[in-house]
């Protein structure tokens, strides 16, 4: 048998060595907003515009991040779960052209924290799915089921004292930042508007029923390292091929449906979504008390209900073109007696998944997903590690492999209605706001004169 490089264990492959580098130089670059620098609150200047251009250089939008100081004043309030609630909207532009938009852009965020930064997610998986042990703290040696303790992701983010301010540096949700192939904005593209709507009061914040905190941000600033390039002959084939054929950068991002159901009893209500999308891989919808924004108590942005403690959702089914996602729909019990979420959990866990991926890395548990009620904030009883988080959602990849794309569904191809059908039991009094995102694949293009387009 013939021996090669291959055939050698990894440990032994010596001649297996990096390469060096093309000649380069980065630093990280600045942007400042360009209207204004302070005060900005959802009661007056609401939006932040920040300008960004690399010149002659590449922007590595992976590792940007943006940076901004947030001040209360009247009573101490917390972050809802992560600084991304503070946005309400996020967009990109270039030149009039709208690249990229990230409605509910704060509940989009949570939803990603949640469900998309866990480091247990086979310990979450079994625990959700196969009544496998969640991980637990223990207080004293006595084996005692008062006093085990699950360890779960809380929702209850950093406090801000009245008069005192908190510094956040956050990695924005954006598909064109975080392509999927971590590719830099090209050298001599067209400027980026970053702009950012700031969220109502209430809704970003979480705080006792009898405050009235508020807040304002100051200094809103875009970092991300940019690098030169500082090799002719590099330089020179760069240029020849956006001359020929432009860039194309492929992403995940998203496009948000919102509606209204009663709170009562129904039977397969139907909530309209009719997503037109090139390339669809999932559907998640979000169930949250209407008024959930407005009031300042509630975990409005990290509380995903499948239940409220009056009532719950008993079965749920995405029809796309008239055919049914998943095939037969499916049906939840939250109750402890006779639990049934597997294939719930199964669908979610599945549809956040990040590009190539089979599974999220989700750190959502059992006991957060099928939970109820446990969505309001007291002094006296802050249990914000059981904030619910169970979602309906329905997975539409075709494959999970990073080397693809065009792997989701193709909702743009007919005009047919694409819906969710909702089975339920009478809920708590008010009515029910659904958040549905559909996440979908992106396609941004650079021309050779550096303009910007995409295709989604």
């Amino acid at each position: 048998m013939e021996v090669t490089q291959n055939s050698l264990p990894r440990s032994m492959r010596y001649a297996r060595t990096g390469v060096n580098a093309v000649e380069a130089e980065s630093t990280l670059r600045r942007w400042d907003s360009v209207n204004g620098s302070s005060n900005f609150s959802p009661t007056g200047a609401n939006e932040i515009r920040i300008k960004i251009s690399a010149g002659n250089a590449f922007l590595d939008g992976n590792k940007s991040y943006l940076y901004f100081k947030v001040t209360g004043a009247t009573n101490a309030f917390f972050v809802d779960g992560h600084a991304g609630s503070f946005f309400d909207r996020i967009t990109i532009e270039s030149n009039g052209q709208l690249l990229e938009r990230l409605d509910r852009y704060a509940l989009y965020s949570n939803l990603k924290k949640f469900y998309c930064n866990g480091e247990n997610r086979e310990i979450n998986k079994s625990n959700a799915q196969g009544g496998g042990g969640s991980l637990v703290w223990q207080a004293g040696a006595a084996h005692v089921a008062q006093e085990i303790v699950e360890v779960s992701l809380s929702s209850l983010g950093e406090a801000v004292a009245s008069g005192n301010s908190k510094v956040f540096c956050i990695e924005l949700e954006s598909g064109l930042l975080k392509n999927h192939h971590e590719k830099a904005i090209p050298m001599g593209a067209s400027e980026l508007d970053l702009v950012l709507r700031l969220k109502q009061n209430n809704g970003a914040i979480v705080a006792a029923a009898a405050d009235a905190p508020t807040w304002v941000i100051d200094t809103p600033r875009f970092y991300a390292p940019c690098y030169q390039i500082l090799n002719g002959d590099v330089l020179s084939a760069y240029r020849e091929m956006m001359s020929q054929q432009g860039i194309l950068i492929g992403g995940d991002t998203c496009k948000t449906y919102i509606n209204s159901i009663p709170n009562g009893a129904s039977d397969g209500q139907v909530v309209q979504i009719n997503d037109r999308s090139l390339s669809c891989k999932a559907l998640v919808s979000i169930l949250r008390l209407g008024t959930a924004d407005s009031q300042k108590q509630t975990y409005s942005n990290t509380g995903f209900q499948l239940g409220d403690g009056v009532g719950s959702v008993t079965r749920f089914e995405y029809k796309i073109n008239g055919e049914s996602y998943p095939r037969g729909g499916i049906n939840t019990t939250l109750d402890p007696n006779g639990r049934d979420i597997g294939r719930a959990y199964e669908e979610a866990v599945k549809a956040m998944a990040r590009h190539g991926e089979e599974y999220a890395h989700t750190s959502v548990t059992q006991n957060q997903f099928a939970g109820e009620s446990l969505n309001t904030y007291t002094a006296a009883a802050p249990i914000s590690n059981l904030v619910t988080k169970g979602i309906m959602a329905v997975d539409l990849k075709k494959f999970s492999d990073d080397s693809l794309r065009m792997v989701g569904l193709n909702t743009a191809q007919n005009s047919s209605p694409n819906v969710l059908e909702i089975t339920k039991t009478l809920m708590g009094a008010g009515d029910k706001e659904i958040t549905t995102f559909a996440l979908v694949e992106a396609f941004w293009s650079v021309s050779a004169t550096g303009t910007w387009s995409v295709a989604i």
